[in-house]
């Protein structure tokens, strides 16, 4: 896919670089421990002196360094990207390289030198840019004419956290229900009036299951997850973002955890277990959908891209996660990973400069298409270069979830990646019976809030930013 060398781009005027920022103690992250970081960024901060930034040739493009985590045919149509920049902006080369989102980026930043742009999860961001080990980019952002306008609702605060935005997001992910179309019409449903309630969709997994005469399960009708698409749906709020507190004793919440622990056991969680225990890979053909194994699944769009390469004779649809009452708005989540900027970089300018051109609308709905990931600017999903991807009514559905404000993001918080690994965690306990849902809420809800105000105190107030 070629385009001209006016392909679009934002303005890319560099602001006023902030001053040096007091180094902070960071709480978390992931896999790392807190010393690790913290000894990383008081590294990075050694390192990043005046004076590291001259070239020696005023003459020679500046080269920066760029992290993707996409490999495969992604990564090698991201580099394509890469390779179209540096063909049209002479005065500087990326060089642009796969890895995996994890150590090797802190062991970069205590080296003294971290890629110029580097791609991180939706939970490390802000722990990792309150640590200072990012550059703020309000100030690039706002010099580009992004303003929230410019985003499909509910984003543009998205990376976002109290005074900065620590990155920008990529590419889109959002959630649904898939069905397999002949499994829904076995069972006597109609695919057409899909459940608009909590309590329809549970009618329809507990008809969905089946078992053989033995009473060993043949198919799995529905096991919903322990998600923040669940908590919205019923009501609840889970994190009070102007307070900073987690409120996951919401009623709406309780409601929503009590609502799927009553699917796990109608469906028999031992059965669930042992059953699901032998599905194949998921992008494969053996994934369950297209085996006739499972008749509901939540999942993201990207399943569409799967299923078309691997049951591409499956009959399937989704359908949007009910509410819990009838006519209320039906809600759910999007979620990206990011691209930031190393507060270590010589050249954030440049590094600025390279990213606003990658995220400005013909490039990302190329790349989106390439994905089959939802852009985050309007002027991208209404891109022709994306139109090909809307034509299918079923990957329409996501992005319109979006466009139309019913996805919301994960509020910005440092203890992100802890909370879903202990929701994750203790949602097996709940659906075992140890624990009531409510019990379990409450006792997160104190935990997370414990480890809240620890990360709060190690990152400081912020004030100093």
């Amino acid at each position: 896919m070629q385009t001209s060398p006016n392909s679009e781009t934002f303005s890319h005027s560099a602001p006023t670089p902030p001053a040096p920022r007091r180094r902070r103690r960071s709480g978390f992250f992931p896999l790392i421990s807190l010393a690790a970081l913290a000894l990383a960024c008081l590294a990075m901060l050694a390192f990043a002196l005046p004076g590291c930034n001259r070239r020696v040739d005023p003459n020679a493009p500046v080269e920066l360094r760029f992290w993707y985590a996409w490999s495969g045919y992604e990564g090698k149509f991201l580099q394509s990207l890469v390779d179209e920049f540096n063909a049209t902006h002479p005065h500087i080369h990326v060089q642009g390289s796969f890895y995996n989102i994890g150590d090797k980026l802190l062991a970069s930043i205590a080296g003294g030198s971290p890629p110029d742009i580097v791609t991180v999860w939706e939970f490390m961001l802000t722990t990792m840019g309150e640590s200072g080990a990012f550059f703020p980019l309000e100030d690039y952002v706002t010099s580009a004419g992004l303003t929230r306008d410019s985003y499909l609702p509910n984003l543009y605060d998205y990376g976002t956290y109290g005074k900065h935005r620590w990155g920008v997001p990529s590419a889109m992910n959002a959630l649904a229900i898939f069905y397999n179309t002949k499994l829904v019409r076995d069972a006597g449903l109609d695919p057409a009036q899909y459940p608009k309630t909590m309590a329809e969709l549970a009618e329809w997994a507990k008809k969905l299951t089946l078992y053989d005469e033995r009473g060993i399960m043949r198919q799995l009708g529905f096991s919903p997850s322990a998600t923040p698409v669940y908590f919205w749906n019923f009501g609840g709020n889970y994190f009070d973002t102007e307070n900073k507190r987690f409120t996951l004793d919401d009623p709406g919440c309780i409601r929503a955890m009590e609502w799927m622990a009553s699917v796990h056991k109608s469906s028999g969680i031992v059965n669930v277990r042992r059953f699901s225990a032998g599905f194949g890979k998921l992008d494969s053909p053996l994934h369950p959908l297209a085996q006739g194994k499972m008749a509901l699944r939540e999942d993201g769009q990207w399943l569409i891209k799967i299923l078309a390469e691997y049951a591409p004779d499956l009959d399937y649809g989704v359908f949007p996660f009910p509410p819990e009452k009838a006519g209320d708005t039906a809600v759910t989540r999007v979620d990206s990973s990011f691209w930031a900027i190393p507060y270590a970089s010589k050249h954030p300018d440049e590094a600025w400069e390279f990213l606003s051109w990658l995220i400005a609308p013909e490039q990302s709905a190329r790349f989106c298409f390439a994905l089959r990931n939802i852009p985050p600017l309007h002027a991208s999903v209404n891109h022709p270069a994306f139109a090909e991807a809307r034509k299918d009514p079923r990957f329409d559905f996501f992005v319109r979830e979006v466009e139309e404000g019913r996805a919301r993001t994960q509020p910005a918080m440092p203890v992100g990646q802890q909370f879903q690994e202990k929701l994750e965690q203790g949602q097996d306990v709940v659906w075992g019976g140890s624990i009531t849902p409510k019990a379990f809420l409450e006792n997160l809800n104190m935990d997370m809030n414990r480890q809240l105000d620890r990360e709060t105190r190690m990152l400081g107030s912020g004030d100093d930013l």
